[in-house]
């Protein structure tokens, strides 16, 4: 589908797979004015070149880019925002996402996954002149990218902010996670970055109460460690890494847990649950809330099967209940 210069367009529940074009081969939208775009819940996928080429403004959900011969999906601005939001961009030939050379205006990623692209998770090639333009990043994972998670080699005049989010084994033999050769700028709160390599090269960052690993030390910054996240099972059943029964949960005894701050931070992790205040852990975090945790998944037990009243004692107000036959086990 080609579309341009359109009123307002919503396209759910579609599938644009096996389309061959330079630009946008799948879904191409050229619209330089505030008219948006909806897309949701569709597929990108097996597109020969980029799987969505868009210009203007747009709201994604619930979509996935995968397996196109290009990107993903390439973004331009022209001062319209884009928000993407519950997407997957997974084994594309290049970058997951791009930001494309005229982009100039706010980006917000939301609860979102790049994993095994060929080239970056989020390739950023804006020319934004002026002041920098917001790039906000939150509750997202970028795993096993061919690059960086998030590359800027030739982009310029952005604001990454990031919070909360994993970057775990890509492999850019430089800034595995993030990579900027300058003219950018980023603050980096509760993140995760590690599995192996030199997981920074940003000049201008502040990067706090985040898991970054580095050769010794620790990364600069209030609360910051270089500690194993210990994830339940990152490479899954199958111990391929970028598959979809991978499992970044954190588990008990991980360093990450209680040790973010709340200033800013999202309410909720990547897939909706509340904060948790582990009650076998020391609250090493800041702001209003010292329990948020570092990372895209709030670390929080397993309910007893015992504990029928749920307040994490199983005692005899349990029995009770479960004398009384209100439990549903028999």
């Amino acid at each position: 589908i080609a579309i341009a210069y359109s009123a307002t367009i919503l396209m759910d529940h579609c599938i644009f797979s096996g389309n061959t074009a330079t630009t946008g081969a799948g879904l191409y939208r050229y619209c330089d004015n505030i008219t948006p775009l909806t897309l949701t819940d569709c597929i990108v996928t097996g597109n020969t070149g980029d799987g969505m080429y868009h210009v203007g403004a747009a709201h994604v959900t619930r979509c996935e880019f995968s397996d196109n011969s290009g990107s993903g999906l390439e973004t331009e601005g022209y001062g319209n925002s884009l928000i993407v939001a519950d997407s997957t961009f997974l084994d594309n030939g290049l970058s997951g996402m791009v930001i494309g050379r005229a982009f100039s205006h706010p980006l917000n990623i939301l609860n979102s996954t790049f994993s095994g692209n060929g080239y970056a998770g989020i390739r950023n090639l804006s020319q934004n002149q002026g002041s920098y333009m917001p790039v906000d990043v939150t509750n997202c994972m970028f795993v096993n990218n061919n690059a960086s998670g998030f590359n800027s080699t030739s982009g310029s005049g952005i604001h990454l902010n990031l919070k909360n989010c994993l970057f775990w084994k890509n492999t850019g033999a430089l800034g595995a996670a993030m990579f900027s050769i300058g003219g950018n700028s980023a603050t980096v709160t509760n993140c995760i970055m590690g599995g192996g390599g030199d997981q920074m090269h940003w000049a201008d960052s502040d990067v706090s109460y985040s898991n970054i690993e580095v050769t010794s030390g620790t990364y600069p910054g209030t609360g910051n460690i270089n500690e194993d996240p210990l994830f339940l099972d990152p490479d899954g059943l199958d111990d391929v890494l970028g598959t979809a029964d991978d499992n970044f949960q954190l588990v008990a005894g991980s360093p990450c847990i209680d040790a973010g701050t709340s200033d800013g931070a999202p309410e909720t992790d990547m897939v909706g649950n509340d904060r948790f205040d582990d009650p076998t852990t020391n609250d090493t975090g800041a702001g209003l809330y010292t329990y948020n945790d570092m990372g895209p998944l709030e670390y929080f037990l397993e309910p007893c099967v015992c504990d029928f009243d749920t307040d994490s004692d199983v005692d005899g107000l349990d029995l009770a209940t479960y004398s009384e036959g209100d439990t549903g086990i028999s």
